[in-house]
């Protein structure tokens, strides 16, 4: 990450924490009854929203799904993306499941999941999202 993605990244830590200290502000002033309960409970949800991307940035975590036909060069894609050869990419079928990449100090972790493994996590990801 350069210089100026990583300044831009700080501004919306920044950004999200004030918005999640706004949103703090709000629900304990709500002692009084102004607000109702389905009112209520958005708001939390906006802040539960902003919590986890405040996390996903603070730890530089992003997550990035790469989708398309059998040797349409998704790993090759992902290979340039990251700028290294950590996916195999060969003339024949070789990742055809998914693959789950984390960022380490010294070490790059992959992965591998069942079709089964992935759809699972995958629903768990998007009720999560849609709550």
């Amino acid at each position: 990450m350069n210089t100026e993605q990583n300044a831009e990244r700080l501004e919306y830590i920044e950004k999200l924490s004030l918005q999640i200290k706004s949103i703090d502000a709000i629900l304990s002033m709500n002692s009084y009854g102004l607000i109702d309960e389905h009112t209520t409970s958005e708001i939390r949800k906006l802040r539960e929203e902003a919590s986890v991307l405040h996390n996903k940035l603070d730890k530089n975590e992003f997550e990035i799904a790469i989708v398309g036909l059998e040797k349409a060069g998704k790993s090759t894609f992902a290979n340039a993306m990251m700028g290294n050869d950590i996916l195999p990419s060969k003339d024949a079928r070789c990742t055809y499941t998914s693959t789950s990449i984390r960022y380490g100090a010294d070490v790059a972790v992959v992965e591998f999941f069942t079709q089964e493994e992935f759809d699972t996590t995958f629903q768990e990801i998007n009720l999560h999202q849609s709550k």
